[in-house]
């Protein structure tokens, strides 16, 4: 039996900067094969591997929380550029 093809890639780009000012950036590739496991398959996973699956749940529910609130930080910090005096052309173009 030929080996199951992925059925989506999932890429993940973490861009992370430490509280000293070192910048980070973590990139991860991942082929999902099939549909979501069921608790029995859960339980066969090898402790390495379910806790590799479990950083990447936490790493996409943070991209997804970081992609919803950026749009509202980028206003309010034009809004904040703006009012102290800042020149708008100085500001990248939205699209």
């Amino acid at each position: 039996m030929a080996p199951e093809s992925p059925r989506s890639l999932v890429l993940i780009q973490v861009h992370y900067t430490s509280e000293e000012g070192r910048s980070f950036q973590l990139s991860a590739r991942r082929e999902v094969y099939g549909e979501r496991p069921s608790p029995t398959e859960l339980r066969d996973l090898t402790d390495d591997d379910l806790d590799t699956l479990r950083r990447d749940v936490l790493t996409e529910q943070e991209r997804r929380a970081r992609i919803k609130s950026i749009p509202a930080q980028i206003d309010t910090l034009t809004r904040e550029y703006l009012d102290a005096g800042g020149d708008p052309e100085e500001l990248p173009p939205r699209d």
